[in-house]
């Protein structure tokens, strides 16, 4: 069963990833003149409306607020690059996780399968009506997991998934 589990989660962690390379049409480009300009002067009415990174400063000490992206995503990778130096000349740094922490979650989702997998009783399949199972079958599906998989996934962690952009 523990075999089974590590390569259920490590299949889950590269769907996941493969789902965040995702590519598509940039739907800005569609659009009209007038709908660009009402979209610019609603962001810029908006507070805060553009960024993940804030400065705050008072009596000579200076907070960066960073917001994080929870899926991997290559465009990350010049801001990565651009905040890096923040973190490596900052006196604190508080985090979600640690890397510690993450390897303790992975760890956990082994040795106790129940927190992500319906591991005792009915599954997804069971719970649903059909017509609900059969479109969260599909948008699994869509996500690359295999609806036997997501059967078997605890309410919360698909909807997690779902969450996930499908290509």
């Amino acid at each position: 069963m523990k075999n089974f589990l590590s390569t259920a989660v490590l299949f889950l962690f590269c769907a996941c990833t493969a789902a965040a390379q995702c590519v598509g049409t940039d739907l800005r480009d569609t659009l009209s003149e007038d709908e660009r300009n009402n979209l610019t002067r609603r962001v810029q009415q908006t507070p805060y409306a553009i960024g993940n990174h804030w400065l705050a400063e008072k009596d000579g000490a200076r907070l960066h607020i960073i917001g994080t992206a929870h899926i991997n995503d290559a465009r990350l990778g010049p801001i990565v690059a651009r905040l890096t130096p923040l973190f490596e000349t900052a006196d604190r740094i508080w985090l979600e996780a640690t890397a510690e922490e993450e390897q303790r979650l992975k760890n956990a989702v082994v040795e106790r399968p129940e927190l992500l997998f319906l591991t005792t009783g009915p599954t997804l399949h069971d719970l649903l009506p059909e017509a609900d199972w059969q479109a969260l079958s599909e948008a699994a599906r869509a996500r690359g997991i295999p609806a036997f998989m997501a059967a078997k996934f605890q309410p919360w962690y698909m909807s997690v998934i779902l969450s996930l952009p499908a290509c």
